[in-house]
């Protein structure tokens, strides 16, 4: 007999032989013990992935149960060996044996995990309820001391029998999930939680049950056939359960279902108590996860056929511009009716290659709508629909196009190919040209273009880090502001002193940055501001760049700089130069007017590492400050620097 009858089983299923070992797992089971199919394969012993409490059953070491005749459902603790825990009901029965006439079983798991934590939280509120029933109790036995004022007694019990009926009202009404219950006729019951109207937006009093949980008529159907064979018990309540709706939609809101039997004193179903959860925001999370999932494959998959993508941008362009053209055919009375739905139908296609689900998506729907009202007599009263369906289909493009751009370059936008080559491959094309006026007019004009770069991209990062920097020390920030930003450079030459330059920047934050609270009692903006300025100077034939670092913090005080000298033994220079001249000191080697060292600053070598690397360039740095309104460091080093290499070698 095929196994694969247990493959959709809602319970584990685990077929195994008289040696216990395993002939056959279904996903169910897998899901128990946390693993996957791969690993429940066949040969295996169940004890190599499952431990229960109790060792009686057939499959157990030593146990019988379940080997001759079909065991009991047993309710006990498990282990798997993926460290999960709980309980479980675990039947074992003797099974048809094979074409060999071996013996097999079969056992079925049912994780009760979920229904024990339920039990342990309503056992809990009725422990709480327990209070009440006490007071019950303790009013009895007043009652019966106080016989001869009977009509006294009765009146203020009944007041308490309301309070406590309220109390408990009120607590059962604090839940979160709906409770209601019904009979076997499928009519809800007066009594039901608060959270009912809340979740199903209707009160269950009085209502058939499918009225308050179908979604169609069909339902409602399958509803009441479900309903009769539950209280029929011809299968165990807990089984037929399961075959119930365990989860609805309802307009937006996604709610888990769970049933739980009322029995009469004779043990007979009388009726069943519905659990309702509202599993919105959870259902909510794993949609998005899943939408964020299908983005990264379809962003993946469009980077690694980046060519067949551009392919697909170009022709759907050309497409949608042909179908316009269609339409204008198809006001004119030309039947152009079968290219239109070609181009539709292609982009359709294109976009499903690539996972772009929305545009996938609109062009079927159109698809769909057009071939509907393509035999309507009155088609041309269709045309401005269709018109706009194609417009809305382009612009939906347009929109994925300048949002794949971010990841694809601007070739999606603009339809021309770009081709990836490196800074090294252009500097040797550009050797390889003449030494004329002409030709160094054309390789300045080539460097300008293919080598250099804006300078403004080498700082920008530099704003988040003065934002983050100041934020940490309790101050405020806004971005750095660049000037002349568009200033074209080459890279190599000015890396390791864009580098240095994050020492100008933290001391700007860390030195010269007030406290907000002090900057509006200066009357300055609250947030602290650095502007950046780059230009380009020219000395004969050498040319310079020119940057000019400025921030209107507290200024740098050159009389601590004086004490600063003074201190190290230094007393004729702070004696004899200007406040200008005693201010470039910051410059000095493990010179710093901090008393105490942080991550950022107070070592005295930042400011010294930008002078070595700028002094090495050939060029000149020199600091301007006004004590209370800022300060200025100002740097110009000519652009054809001398490689160190060279230097040293001379």
């Amino acid at each position: 007999m095929s196994f694969e009858i247990f493959d959709n089983f809602i319970d584990g299923v685990l077929i195994f032989d008289d040696q216990r070992h395993l002939l056959y797992a279904n996903q169910a089971m897998a899901n128990i013990v946390g693993s996957s199919l791969k690993r429940l394969k066949p040969g295996k012993m169940i004890t190599d992935f499952l431990t229960l409490k109790n060792d009686s059953l057939f499959f157990m070491d030593g146990g019988t149960e379940g080997r001759d005749a079909p065991s009991q459902y047993k309710e006990m603790d498990f282990d798997t060996y993926k460290g999960l825990s709980g309980k479980m009901l675990v039947m074992v029965r003797p099974y048809f044996p094979d074409e060999s006439g071996q013996n097999q079983f079969l056992c079925f798991f049912r994780d009760m995990t979920l229904e024990v934590k339920l039990h342990d939280k309503y056992r809990a509120e009725l422990l709480e309820k327990e209070a009440v029933n006490v007071e019950l109790r303790k009013a009895k036995v007043e009652l019966e001391q106080y016989s001869k004022n009977l009509e006294k007694m009765v009146q203020e019990r009944t007041r308490e029998l309301q309070k406590a009926n309220q109390f408990v009202t009120a607590m059962v009404n604090s839940l979160d999930q709906g409770l209601f219950v019904f009979n076997d006729e499928g009519n809800c019951l007066p009594n039901y939680t608060k959270a009912c109207e809340d979740i199903f937006d209707t009160s269950p009093k009085g209502k058939k049950l499918w009225d308050v949980i179908s979604t169609g008529e069909q339902d409602c159907e399958t509803l009441i056939k479900w309903t009769s064979g539950l209280f029929q018990e011809i299968i165990p309540f807990k089984d037929y359960a399961e075959l119930g709706p365990q989860k609805i939609e309802l307009d937006d809101k996604f709610i888990k279902l769970d049933y739980f039997p009322m029995r009469d004193e004779d043990e007979n179903l009388e009726a069943v108590v519905t659990v309702a959860t509202d599993k919105t925001k959870e259902h909510t999370a794993e949609c998005e996860a899943k939408k964020n999932k299908e983005y990264v494959q379809m962003v993946l998959k469009l980077v690694q056929n980046k060519e067949q993508f551009l392919g697909f941008v170009s022709d759907s362009k050309k497409m949608i511009h042909q179908m316009e053209l269609s339409i204008t055919k198809l006001k004119q009375g030309e039947n152009d009716l079968p290219n239109l739905l070609r181009y539709l139908h292609s982009i359709k296609g294109g976009a499903g290659i690539f996972n772009i689900q929305k545009v996938q998506e609109m062009a079927h729907d159109y698809e769909t709508d057009l071939e509907e009202h393509a035999e309507d007599e009155d088609f041309k009263s269709y045309l401005p629909t269709l018109e706009e369906n194609i417009q809305n289909l382009g612009n939906k493009l347009k929109e994925f196009y300048a949002e794949s751009a971010g990841f694809l370059g601007k070739s999606v936008i603009d339809g021309k190919n770009r081709v990836e080559i490196t800074v090294d491959q252009l500097k040797k094309f550009s050797e390889k040209m003449g030494n004329s006026i002409q030709d160094r007019e054309l390789v300045q004009e080539f460097e300008e273009i293919f080598i250099k770069e804006p300078i403004y991209k080498f700082f920008t990062s530099y704003s988040e880090m003065i934002m983050d920097m100041a934020k940490d020390q309790g101050k405020c920030a806004n971005p750095i502001k660049f000037e002349g930003g568009d200033v074209r450079i080459n890279p190599e030459t000015f890396s390791e002193l864009f580098n240095t330059l994050v020492h100008a920047f933290t001391n700007a934050i860390d030195h010269g940055l007030e406290p907000t609270e002090q900057r509006v009692e200066l009357g300055k903006d609250p947030k602290g501001n650095i502007i950046v300025r780059f230009s380009r100077l020219r000395q004969g034939e050498i040319s310079f760049l020119h940057i000019d670092i400025q921030d209107d913090g507290s200024g740098v005080d050159p009389q601590k700089i004086k004490e600063k000298l003074i201190a190290t033994g230094r007393e004729d220079i702070a004696s004899s130069e200007t406040d200008h001249q005693l201010i470039q000191h910051i410059f000095d080697s493990q010179f710093s007017t901090k008393e105490q060292v942080s991550k950022t600053s107070g070592r005295g070598v930042g400011a010294d590492a930008i002078r070595n690397v700028v002094e090495e360039m050939g060029g000149v740095i020199e600091v301007s400050s006004t004590l209370g309104r800022g300060s200025l460091l100002s740097i110009v080093v000519p652009e054809s620097v001398v490689p160190k290499e060279i230097k040293k070698a001379s």
